[in-house]
């Protein structure tokens, strides 16, 4: 019998089909069925790949002038992709213009084995020992920040750990710091079998018992919405919509008790939140509320957690899952409802797969059939805002905070005025800084957000002017005071902080911008003695990471937490009546056009998080630009007056929701061959444009600089596809994909919006 398999790793340009023969009956008693994995010997050095069958065909011969070549091995452990998986990557390969294969690893990012007890898992261990290891990290040896973690971690736990369990504690996103590891000799990595011991671990959070709050009875707006939700899916029509309540409004309230309907017949729930700080929160949550009938799903999972949670879920243990942006794909045969909290965030959008997807599309791909997909916001993104008054999503509204608790006041301050009293840039304005000594001595809590973490944003040698830059980046690294080193949080790279310029040899020094560790020195300095929370990408690292700090600013013991994105949305701390954002220019001046926009959602939603008790809440907004309507609209908590500045702009500039973009990227070693071959790339695809029979309006534009024009050595150049309609856009890039070639080391992303 012939198949015909796709390749898991290919491009665009071999996303084909490919005919092998099937083993014979005596060599694997495994049925070849759609769906199922094997090895193929391709190329003509017969180098084994990965494959998925697609087709059978019937034992007939056919002619053929090449010599068809059988399977090497049918993987008889993984289970085979199910009919609805299927079919979702068939909808994801058509809708991202992705390779079958970036939509099957997407789709089954654990492919889940028959037997979950006594598998194999890649293990990594120091092979040097542990006081030279110690030596080398004191003498700044190492150049990668992923490197160093990685050490220390192994030095910390002094035995062998998990691979992807050590790349999620030290934060890194692939392997190439164990490779390079692995080469110098310092690493070993090695297959070893786990037990069922390892795969009982604890989750992450789920022994911390973060503070809950038992169920409410559903005030007027918060029953109108529950009510036309659950009716949607009470009569199974797919359905999306959207939950628009202010912060504080009691979103959450509404999502639990829809998710105890749906539980209670026999439904299942996918439940999503944007950063994985806010999962062990909502896994105390709920627990208290639903028990052990709940699976986690996100990236801080070691491979045993996850490969449990898999069958869980797939052996209809659970009919609930929690997690961030990958838990769109839990394996649930029907989903009757997927909820995504706070969905205008950007972490939803998938940034290092294969398949950029965002995973609103995917929700509404999945429940396009049967379905309802809910999306709670206190400041809905613009597009799909506009879909809501046009009638294409269905419209809630929560415009009050519970028990008619009053928004936090909201003080904008000039920062121009304050140099000019000052005499310098301070950290604090003179009203932040005596409103949080007044909030210290009362025993309340401030919350200080800050849009970069380390020290300081960049060394600058006040003598020659020289920035102190990363050699494959070309982009000034971040001051790290803790360790003393200067970081490229792009591509990792690091060295020791120079004690003079390393241009003119000037002592000459200057840290420029603030960042989460500088401001902890400065609160530490205003209040001596006083206890102060970090949280960032660098002190969330490791097992339950958020949830201790989480726990210990919970129990408003804490005065201080001073954080990143981390901390401005879904935290509950009713303890909180203060809260400071700093650099708020940084936000403003984004170098894309949702740079408004998104400056104005973080500086809402971390304004929300102050007075959700039972004393009133302040903000403090320091800034330069005082006139920019994100920061007055935010202000006075205005999410309509910024809509209809927002939209106007949007119109006249022909952005979205009034077009579709495809942003495709090129990234390449050689900066002019990249710019050359995208030059000739944008002619191609205007031609193809005047021939299409397009309904609406196509624009091709570029090729220009990304926003980061360099990361890691590698060039990075952008063509951007206007398109009125996406099919339109989808279309264009169809008809060229087959006549672009690209050169050695090369490579394409896409991304829609």
């Amino acid at each position: 019998m012939k198949v015909q398999v796709y390749l898991l790793e290919s491009n665009r340009e071999y996303d084909i089909l490919y005919t092998y023969l099937a083993p014979s009956p005596s060599e694997t008693d495994v049925p070849l069925v759609r769906g199922t994995f094997v090895w193929v010997p391709f190329g003509s050095q017969n180098k084994p790949k990965e494959a998925v069958v697609w087709e059978t065909e019937s034992n007939e011969p056919t002619q053929t002038r090449y010599q068809i070549k059988t399977i090497s091995e049918v993987d008889g452990e993984t289970l085979p992709l199910t009919k609805e998986e299927v079919d979702l990557c068939q909808r994801l390969q058509a809708h991202y213009l992705c390779t079958l294969g970036d939509a099957i690893r997407c789709v089954r990012p654990y492919r889940g084995k028959k037997n979950e007890v006594g598998r194999e898992v890649l293990f990594c261990k120091l092979n040097q020992p542990e006081a030279d290891v110690r030596n080398a990290l004191d003498q700044g040896l190492f150049r990668n920040i992923g490197q160093i973690r990685i050490l220390e971690i192994l030095l910390t736990q002094k035995e062998p750990m998990p691979l992807n369990q050590l790349l999620s504690d030290a934060g890194c996103g692939s392997r190439s710091p164990v490779h390079t590891l692995e080469k110098k000799g310092i690493l070993t990595t090695f297959l070893q079998r786990t037990d069922a011991l390892e795969s009982k671990q604890a989750l992450p959070g789920k022994d911390l018992q973060l503070p809950t709050y038992a169920q409410h009875v559903l005030n007027e707006a918060q029953q109108r919405a529950f009510d036309q939700v659950d009716a949607a899916i009470a009569q199974g029509n797919p359905a999306t919509f959207l939950l628009h309540g202010v912060t504080g409004s009691g979103k959450t309230e509404v999502y639990m008790q829809l998710i105890r309907r749906v539980v209670e017949t026999g439904g299942n729930v996918i439940m999503l939140v944007p950063e994985i700080s806010l999962t062990p929160q909502l896994l105390s949550l709920f627990t208290a509320r639903f028990g052990n009938r709940i699976a986690v799903l996100h990236s801080r999972l070691t491979e045993a957690q996850r490969l449990r949670e898999w069958h869980r879920i797939e052996r209809g243990d659970v009919q609930i899952v929690v997690g961030a942006r990958s838990g769109v794909f839990a394996p649930f045969l029907k989903v009757d409802l997927v909820i995504l909290d706070e969905f205008h965030d950007h972490s939803y959008q998938a940034e290092d797969a294969g398949m950029k997807y965002h995973a609103k599309d995917v929700a509404e791909i999945r429940c396009r059939r049967q379905g309802v997909v809910l999306l709670g916001s206190a400041t809905p993104d613009i597009s799909v805002y506009h879909r809501a008054k046009a009638g294409e999503v269905q419209y809630l509204s929560l415009p009050e905070r519970v028990g008619s608790r009053p928004l936090p006041e909201v003080s904008v301050v000039d920062m121009r005025e304050e140099i000019h009293c000052a005499g310098c840039i301070p950290i604090f304005s003179r009203e932040l800084r005596d409103r949080m000594r007044e909030n210290y001595e009362k025993g309340l809590q401030t919350l200080i957000f800050v849009g970069r973490r380390g020290f300081a944003s960049g060394l600058l040698c006040r003598e020659c002017g020289r920035s102190m830059k990363c050699g494959k980046c070309n982009i000034p690294m971040t001051y790290h005071a803790a360790s003393n080193r200067l970081i490229c949080h792009y591509c990792g790279n690091t060295v020791t902080a120079p004690s003079v310029c390393p241009a003119c040899n000037s002592p000459y020094l200057e840290y420029r911008g603030i960042g989460t560790e500088r401001v902890v020195q400065e609160i530490q300095r205003l209040f001596p003695g006083a206890n102060v929370l970090r949280m960032d990408a660098d002190t969330t690292l490791g097992k339950d990471g958020h949830g201790k700090i989480l726990k210990a600013f919970s129990t408003g013991e804490v005065p201080f937490l001073v954080g990143t994105q981390m901390i401005t949305k879904g935290h509950d701390f009713p303890g909180v009546t203060l809260v400071g954002v700093l650099n708020t220019d940084g936000l403003l001046n984004s170098p894309e056009y949702r740079g408004e926009e998104r400056a104005f959602q973080l500086l809402t939603q971390v304004a929300g998080r102050g007075g959700r008790g039972n004393d009133p809440g302040h903000v403090v907004i320091q800034v330069y630009d005082v006139d920019n309507y994100a920061v007055s609209s935010a202000k006075h908590h205005n999410y309509g007056k910024f809509y209809q500045n927002e939209i106007v702009i949007r119109e006249n500039l022909w952005y979205p929701p009034y077009c579709t973009l495809c942003s495709v990227q090129l990234t390449c070693e050689d900066d002019k061959k990249g710019f050359l071959w995208g030059k000739k790339a944008v002619e191609e695809l205007r031609k193809i444009a005047e021939m299409l029979p397009c309904s609406g309006k196509l624009e091709v534009w570029g090729p220009s600089r990304a926003p980061v024009p360099k990361v890691n050595g590698q060039y990075r150049w952008r063509i951007t596809v206007k398109a009125e309609r996406r099919e339109d856009g989808v279309s264009l890039l169809k008809a060229w994909l087959p006549v672009k070639k690209l050169g050695a080391k090369m490579r394409l992303t896409y991304t829609f919006e």
